[in-house]
Formats: structure tokens, C-alpha cells, sequence
């Protein structure tokens, strides 16, 4: 579990780190780099939300019998996590593609 743990911490890391970078473009008039930046954030969440889940997980392999079962209720909520982190990822993406579109020169010029 020791290995899923720091998965975690460097998740966080990474968290904290797509953050800040937001945090320094959020204010300006960039639209591709304030997309691009909120496209980094909801991937840091979404690692963020799997090591999560690897944490229950190895919680969950390291459990007694009779603990499994209130543990695999926070299986099941992680993972309803890592996927609404995915589809946070997927609108995040779509909106950094049209952030690039946008700032694309006129078709033929």
C-alpha cells in the first residue's frame, strides 16, 4: 500500500503544480493557454482520483473478510470519482480543441 500511497502524493504534486500553472495564465486573454491550462488541472484530478482508487483498492486487499464490504463502498465511490475526473477531462479537452480552432488563422489565408 506504501506504493500506492506515494502515487497519491505525486498525484497531489501534480495537482497542486497544474494548478499554480492556471493560476498564472487564468487572468489573461489567452484563451488557448487558459484552455490548455484547465486541460492539465482536470487531468492532474483525474490522477489524482485514480491513485485514489489504488489506495482502495490495496486497502481493500489488505482488509479482513469481514471489513470488505463497507470498503467496497468506497471502491465504488472512487471509482464513480475517476470517472466523472474523466469526463471532466474529455469537456476539458473538447473546450482546449476549440480554444486552438478559434485562434486558427482563417481557412485559405
Amino acid at each position: 500500500m506504501a506504493d500506492q500511497v506515494a502515487e497519491l502524493t505525486k498525484a497531489r504534486e501534480k495537482l497542486h503544480a497544474a494548478e499554480a500553472a492556471l493560476d498564472a495564465v487564468k487572468d489573461g486573454d489567452d484563451a488557448q493557454r487558459i484552455a490548455e491550462a484547465k486541460l492539465g488541472v482536470a487531468g492532474a484530478k483525474l490522477g489524482v482520483a485514480e491513485a485514489k482508487l489504488g489506495v482502495a483498492k490495496a486497502e481493500w486487499q489488505a482488509a479482513p473478510r469481514e471489513e470488505k464490504g463497507a470498503l467496497e463502498d468506497i471502491m465504488k465511490t472512487t471509482k464513480k470519482s475517476v470517472e466523472s475526473a474523466q469526463n471532466t477531462v474529455n469537456s476539458a479537452n473538447i473546450a482546449y480543441e476549440n480554444a486552438l480552432r478559434a485562434a486558427a488563422p482563417p481557412h485559405g489565408a
